[in-house]
């Protein structure tokens, strides 16, 4: 329930805080960082992975009540981030300079202040790298009552800091830029401090164990060949568009992932609860509820997003309107990709949850992987061909959709006791649950004048018919049951 209701209010405030600070940067200086940023985030596609990694390993010897393994795990995964810190501050001094300096669409007089947001850039990975361990420590343990907290204060000093960009009378950019990184560090500094407070029993110790090591490094192996695939998709993205495009559709782009950052809080917000539960569960053997989790856990998540991505889709440009006021061309339908995208990668979230229980995703992370990488090389050949910015993100959809059907039969190989017929049952009870609410409000934008009041009339007529339909079509006695529970835990 923290979650939940930290994810409603986090929302609204990061929606009021990115009109402020689009409005004082303008819409090249916000293009430029959010293009910039890209470089770094470049880098990082091994957060990700590290982050998958070690949660993973801490779940799976916490749902076996090893704590010794886990103390063990912990002190691993500080050190091989340590040593990943410093490599990416290497590439980033390096290729990353190089890069920016030599091959990125940025107007002459902001070249300065776009090195000095990268420098700021490198440092804030540097800040996520060394805290994927503690993090990971927090949600092994489902203390989500303390990201709840540490969310509301950084969103808050956020709101102070787009508030004070207002009254500064030097560069805004170069100013906004130290600010995010001091915010970061803030709430790196809280949840270290946290962790050893609360989990005395996990501290850092300097050791060293080859096994361990080498199952770590395996498993983020192949973990990082996916997410090279996804870092293509998420980051790669921009630096294509704005070779094609210019800083000004970073800049539409730059709101996209704004609303992808609200949408894939909205997931998480669940599937954070579920995920420990998923490996913790696989580990002690109990096959009967990791398959319970796992449809359970596919259904809410649906629903979930149904609810919010239904009048997102129909009613986007309201949205942009009572939000932005004045936003670049392509922000509507940049937003409306974003929001199929990533309804449709939260849909099939769980069954990468139960690949990384098993441990054995080889397989799983080549079908992602090569199908990923995909989409930068087919974005650039379109863009050349003088198609619009929009087909990024179709090239994203179909690449996406078909790397996660495949998985789901590598998944069905590797955990035999997972049925896909009942999962394409449930998926067909989803498709059913979503006609009318999806007809009903294709009806009202076509026949309704775009305005305030259409987007009320389509956000109450798809949410009452939605939930309508799941009550009476889809969800038992226990499964409401089983919600309530999950809500009290959070």
């Amino acid at each position: 329930m923290y979650m939940l209701l930290r994810m409603v209010f986090v929302t609204v405030v990061t929606l009021f805080t990115s009109r402020i600070v689009l409005a004082q940067l303008g819409a090249v200086d916000f293009g430029i960082y959010n293009a910039v940023g890209g470089i770094v985030l470049f880098f990082s596609f091994i957060v990700p992975t590290l982050a998958s990694s070690v949660q993973r390993f801490l779940n799976y010897y916490l749902g076996k009540q090893d704590l010794e393994m886990v103390s063990k795990v912990f002190s691993m995964s500080v050190i091989i981030h340590i040593v990943f810190s410093a490599v990416v501050v290497i590439l980033g001094e390096t290729l990353g300079v190089w890069f920016l300096n030599t091959h990125m669409t940025i107007p002459a007089e902001r070249l300065s202040a776009a090195n000095f947001v990268l420098q700021c850039s490198i440092i804030s990975l540097v800040v996520i790298l060394m805290g994927i361990p503690y993090n990971a420590l927090i949600l092994a343990n489902q203390r989500m009552k303390f990201f709840a907290k540490i969310s509301v204060v950084t969103v808050v000093i956020k709101v102070v800091t787009a508030v004070l960009l207002i009254f500064v009378p030097i560069d805004k950019l170069d100013v906004y830029a130290v600010f995010m990184l001091l915010i970061m560090i803030v709430a790196r500094l809280l949840a270290t401090t946290y962790c050893k407070i609360q989990f005395k029993n996990c501290k850092f110790q300097l050791c060293w164990e080859p096994r361990l090591f080498k199952e770590i490094f395996s498993f983020s192996g192949w973990n990082l060949y996916g997410n090279i695939g996804n870092m293509i998709y998420t980051y790669g993205i921009n630096i294509v568009l704005n070779i094609f495009c210019g800083p000004v559709v970073n800049a539409a782009r730059a709101i996209s992932v704004q609303v992808q950052h609200v949408m894939d809080q909205t997931s998480n917000s669940f599937l954070t609860a579920v995920t420990p539960q998923i490996i913790q569960s696989y580990a002690s053997g109990n096959e009967k509820y990791v398959e319970i989790l796992f449809l359970r856990a596919t259904k809410y998540t649906f629903y979930l997003m149904a609810f919010v991505c239904v009048p997102l889709i129909f009613c986007m440009q309201n949205v942009l309107d009572l939000w932005l006021v004045k936003y670049p061309d392509h922000s509507v339908n940049f937003c409306r990709l974003v929001v199929v995208i990533c309804w449709m990668t939260a849909f099939f979230q769980p069954s990468y949850t139960i690949m990384q229980a098993t441990g054995s995703i080889k397989k799983y992370q080549i079908i992602q992987g090569s199908s990923l990488i995909v989409i930068l090389p087919l974005a650039y050949l379109f863009l050349k061909l003088n198609c619009q910015p929009e087909v990024v993100f179709l090239i994203s959809i179909a690449a996406i959709l078909l790397s996660k059907v495949m998985g789901l039969f590598i998944m069905q190989k590797k955990v035999p006791f997972l049925s896909l017929k009942k999962y394409a049952l449930s998926i067909l009870k989803n498709i059913l649950c979503i006609i009318l609410p999806v007809g009903t409000s294709f009806a009202l934008y076509c026949n309704v004048d775009s305005s305030l009041v259409r987007t009320a009339e389509i956000t109450a007529v798809s949410t009452f018919l939605l939930a309508l339909s799941i009550y009476l079509f889809d969800f038992s006695k226990e499964e409401v049951a089983f919600v309530k529970s999950l809500w009290r835990r959070r």
